[in-house]
């Protein structure tokens, strides 16, 4: 989102929705207006108005702060829209009107009844949202007077904004993410990216994933940020897309240390997407570096990986009386490591074969070879005789098997249910 735009946005934001939502008698609880709270929007104080005229002021419930929902279109510059038959709450296109923003009205605290509503859905750009407060715990909207509001964590969740809170003046403040996305660095002038409780704060957290991946924090595409407090520590939950893959970080919000990261390739990518080779590619180089042909060589393995950050193609083969062990980057088509050892079977007599094996394994399940899924076919030495290892699938079932190279015999199986 642009600056300007914000800027405009942001001179209309938090006005509470003049839409009129059923009552289905869900949880009803106490909670407070706080016209005494103030609100900054990247520097600015703001003041809100509903289309009438009134004063429109933050909820406090549970210790928690909470913004009208049509606030959150205005600041994103969507329009909201109401579902009665699913409950559903839909955020998306974009808007081209604002509410008025007059300057403060006065007011006291009041106490309200509200409703929680587990009952309601919140979709955003086709994203279904659910959202947790500070301890991990599900946080759920809540309906006032046919307004439904959201807690300040899910607003900065969802813009991917800091929010922030000073108690010592009752003021909230959302900042946003800088107009300007190339530079090293994204510390405003004489400041540090920390927040109030001397936490990094959430973009910070962002940028350390986003350049823990390799990549610059512009061209990720964020699914998930905030902050919750797991084994005794405050941490962030990051997960983003970038280069055709999915990234899943936790990150230390105290020291900015990355706790544990996760990726895994998107569905339907074609990961890596500059300079990549395909696995048929790096195959042939694996081959050409042993010296081999696809012909003559036995393979037990082609897979893809990723480790330490990279796509990685896995290769096992057996060629010349040897067995081969490759691995080769997706993105270089380099080797980067090779083990060979010397295939301890090739002067074995009267071996029955992995086909053989196979079939062997597959009909003594029940099931014809093109019935199964393979996952694994080894041939190796156990308790000094040739056997092969069969794995495969079946009707979630997990089957394993151990065939004596010799003669075919079945010496061992284990058949597992497969949660």
């Amino acid at each position: 989102m642009k600056k300007k735009f914000l800027c405009a946005a942001a001179a209309a934001v938090l006005v509470v929705s003049s839409m009129a939502f059923s009552v289905s008698g869900n949880d009803t609880r106490t909670a407070q207006t706080r016209p005494d709270f103030t609100i900054v929007i990247d520097g600015k104080e703001t003041w809100f108005k509903s289309a009438s005229g009134d004063s429109i002021y933050p909820i406090l419930y549970n210790d928690t702060t909470y913004l009208p929902l049509r606030a959150i279109g205005e600041i994103m510059g969507k329009n909201v829209n109401w579902d009665e038959t699913t409950k559903t709450v839909t955020l998306s296109g974009t808007r081209d009107s604002y509410s008025n923003t007059s300057k403060k009205g006065s007011a006291d605290r009041q106490s309200v009844n509200i409703e929680v509503r587990d009952d309601f859905t919140i979709i955003i750009d086709g994203k279904e949202y659910t959202f947790k407060d500070a301890n991990g715990n599900r946080a759920y909207p809540i309906l006032w007077e046919g307004s439904t509001y959201l807690p300040l964590r899910a607003i900065g969740e969802i813009m991917g904004s800091t929010v922030g809170w000073d108690d010592n003046t009752k003021t909230v403040t959302l900042s946003s993410s800088s107009t300007v996305t190339d530079a090293d660095t994204f510390n405003p002038s004489g400041t540090t990216d920390t927040t109030a409780d001397g936490h990094i704060s959430l973009d910070k957290a962002k940028q350390i994933a986003a350049a823990d991946a390799g990549a610059a924090y512009a061209d990720v595409t964020f699914l998930k940020g905030y902050k919750e407090y797991d084994d005794r520590r405050w941490e962030y939950e990051i997960d983003f897309t970038y280069n055709g893959y999915k990234y899943e970080y936790t990150i230390n919000a105290e020291t900015g240390a990355v706790v544990s990261k996760e990726s895994e390739i998107l569905r339907g990518s074609s990961v890596p997407a500059t300079g990549s080779v395909t696995m048929d590619e790096a195959k042939q180089t694996a081959l050409t570096d042993a010296g081999a042909t696809e012909a003559n060589a036995e393979f037990i393995k082609s897979e893809r990986d990723y480790d330490d950050g990279r796509l990685e193609y896995k290769f096992e083969f057996y060629y010349n009386g040897y067995k081969y062990e490759y691995t080769v980057s997706a993105s270089t088509g380099r080797i980067i490591d090779k083990e060979i050892e010397r295939d301890r079977t090739v002067d074995a007599a009267g071996d029955v074969g992995v086909e053989s094996a196979k079939s062997k394994a597959a009909a003594d399940a029940g099931y014809a070879v093109g019935d199964v899924r393979f996952t694994k076919t080894e041939r190796d030495y156990d308790d000094g005789r040739l056997v092969y290892e069969i794995e495969f699938y079946k009707d979630g079932y997990e089957y394993e098997y151990k065939i004596s190279a010799d003669n075919g015999t079945i010496l061992d199986k284990e058949v597992d249910y497969d949660r």
